[in-house]
């Protein structure tokens, strides 16, 4: 997934050559724990078990490699015809 995201972000900035691009950390979008956690609620009172992401798990660390990554990728003054 990751690879996918990465070609095809590199792909559209070299084709379109857009003058901004709005990443998008796509495959992320629900973290696993919590959907599993969702998935096997029974009650609205079990809700009150749901714990939030520690800011150090890889479901959020590998999101903010892959938009560094992408970010690192592109090379917008190329684009530039000052």
């Amino acid at each position: 997934m990751r690879k996918q995201n990465l070609d095809g972000h590199k792909k559209f900035v070299q084709e379109f050559k857009p003058d901004f691009v709005k990443l998008m950390s796509d495959g992320y979008f629900f973290e696993p724990k919590t959907a599993k956690f969702l998935h096997n609620v029974k009650s609205a009172k079990e809700l009150y078990e749901l714990k939030p992401v520690s800011k150090d798990d890889s479901w959020i660390s590998e999101q903010v490699s892959l938009v560094k990554e992408l970010t690192s990728s592109f090379v917008f003054e190329q684009y530039l015809h000052l």
